[in-house]
């Protein structure tokens, strides 16, 4: 005889298949930088969802199964590979079910759109116009032997027209021959074969625009103007202070290696970041910002 109610084993029952409709897959072994999901459409198909921390060479996608592959910003994880398929394993649900299974994709891709569109044009700031001189700005430094600064490591780096107060750590050489850059995108690095901050010649400083973790500590140096104040503390106590002159942003193909790295009659600083279009299939910026000054 039945009574119109669902015992508590019936509904227990109900809540474990909806549950099951949506649920991470087990990593396996050796994709460790892979999670997996997968979302069940109906009873013998499936959405599989690849989280990856890493980017596929477009290449080598032809090898992987039929999937939508989209490059992603967000939690570590650099994109998103989705395939729609039949399922090894047959589930039979309750007719009650299927408004939960459209509720619930509808809901996984109106996500997956929206992460898209909102990642790509947080990571992505608009287009930069080059940046060109005009006619209050100062002109090019000449050499003064009085504003010559002795050796001391550059420690502490302050501009305050950007809200830049932050650490600077020590930068070398990569095995390719390419400068390094700070492995913290809040922190600044001085290239240690430039001359130390103050003393003749072009000290060079980079830090980081943003990445998947937010925006870095030269996110705002497109935004300096002429006569804006750097300041840099050194080792020995002393601040070494520079005025902004100018501020370019160069194609990488076209970087002015000597404008930025050759020797010059006075002290100078150059702070470089990247800028400029961001090429989602390469990951990178396509520009280099570079801000120059000049010891007062």
């Amino acid at each position: 005889m039945t009574t119109g109610k669902k015992s508590p084993n019936s509904r227990q029952s109900a809540i474990s298949r909806l549950s099951s409709l949506w649920r991470p897959k087990k990593t396996e072994a050796g994709e460790r930088r892979v999670r997996r999901y997968q979302l069940r459409i109906t009873p013998n198909k499936v959405l599989l969802i690849n989280a990856r921390k890493f980017r596929t060479q477009s290449a080598n996608r032809s090898k992987l199964l039929r999937q939508w592959v989209v490059p992603f910003g967000w939690f570590g994880v650099k994109e998103l590979a989705v395939v729609y398929k039949k399922s090894s394993r047959r589930v039979t649900a309750s007719p009650h079910l299927h408004y939960g299974r459209a509720i619930t994709a509808a809901a996984l891709i109106i996500g997956i759109a929206g992460a898209i569109f909102f990642g790509f044009n947080i990571h992505q700031p608009r287009a930069l116009e080059p940046v060109t001189t005009n006619t209050h700005v100062i002109k090019q430094p000449v050499k003064d032997n009085s504003k010559i600064l002795a050796k001391s490591m550059p420690v502490k780096l302050d501009i305050p027209a950007i809200g830049v107060d932050t650490s600077i750590v020590t930068l070398g050489l990569n095995a390719d021959g390419s400068m390094q850059t700070p492995d913290n995108i809040y922190q600044v690095g001085w290239y240690k074969y430039s001359p130390t901050p103050g003393q003749l010649g072009p000290a060079v400083i980079a830090g980081h625009v943003d990445n998947y973790k937010g925006i870095g500590v030269f996110f705002r140096l497109r935004e300096l103007q002429p006569n804006d104040v750097v300041e840099v503390t050194l080792a020995n106590g002393s601040i070494a202070k520079f005025r902004v002159y100018k501020v370019e942003i160069y194609q990488k193909n076209g970087f002015p290696t000597n404008e930025v790295y050759g020797n010059i009659n006075y002290a100078g600083i150059r702070l470089i970041t990247c800028g400029g279009v961001f090429n989602h299939q390469t990951g990178d910026y396509e520009s280099n910002i570079v801000a120059y000054g000049s010891l007062i």
